[in-house]
């Protein structure tokens, strides 16, 4: 954590213990309220630290936090709009995962799915390299991910909030390459524009490219959107069979 994180955290922790002491009547409510005036103007400010911030979205998302787009409602867009995705099985492809936010992959592994996972962060390989959802787990470039996948046929690709993280040429050509792997092809990414940070010292995390339904629409995909555009935790799902 950086300074600044540590200083927060060290700010947030009496509003802990003072919660609980006043839950407990042990402490008046007017202290609760003396801390919170005092340290506002501290508070509020540390609150946009990056990693603490995350963290307590991470906590909020993998509760399947109810107000915005979570877990669960990307899921259930997902159904909504490709719902043959969770009506058949086979060969899939899943293009970049890391802890704490793989949570699509429970679901379709419950749906049948042989999942072979492409994640070109090797901490995030090492991560998953003993789970049992996978078949696979390959660390490479979806880039050129010819050199590194097995030579085998797959049924779907499930490039999941992942073409922001490239170029939109480099996007462009890439799908085009997907689309001829598999017959099902499913992206998602924000909806517009969404910056994103450098986690843990992994580079492929910052976003390279801003997406919109017109720029899939140009490469022959269906769209869909949820959230608001350019806003954060919006998504825009596209996807498109082989015909």
């Amino acid at each position: 954590m950086t300074r600044t994180d540590t200083v927060f955290v060290l700010w947030l922790l009496p509003w802990a213990l003072l919660g609980i002491l006043c839950i407990l009547g042990l402490v008046p409510l007017g202290y609760v309220y003396g801390y919170g005036l005092a340290s506002l103007l501290l508070g509020v400010p540390l609150a946009l630290s990056s990693h603490v911030r995350q963290l307590m979205f991470l906590v909020l998302w993998r509760l399947g936090f109810k107000h915005g787009v979570t877990p669960r409602s990307r899921e259930q867009h997902l159904r909504d709009h490709v719902p043959e995705l969770f009506q058949r099985s086979g060969a899939l492809l899943y293009v970049g995962a890391y802890p704490g936010r793989d949570e699509l992959v429970d679901a379709l592994w419950r749906t049948g799915y042989e999942i072979t996972l492409l994640e070109i962060w090797r901490a995030n390989v090492l991560h998953f390299a003993d789970d049992q959802r996978f078949k696979h787990v390959i660390c490479g470039d979806v880039r050129d991910f010819a050199k590194v996948l097995p030579d085998e046929p797959y049924d779907t690709v499930v490039w999941w909030h992942g073409p922001e993280h490239v170029t939109r040429e480099q996007a462009e050509t890439t799908l085009a390459a997907l689309q001829r792997l598999a017959p099902l092809v499913v992206l998602a990414t924000p909806w517009g524009l969404r910056e994103n940070e450098m986690r843990d010292g992994n580079h492929y995390n910052l976003h390279l490219s801003t997406w919109y339904e017109e720029d899939f629409a140009a490469l022959g995909y269906e769209t869909a959107t949820m959230g608001d555009r350019d806003a954060v935790r919006s998504q825009l799902l596209a996807w498109k069979r082989r015909t």
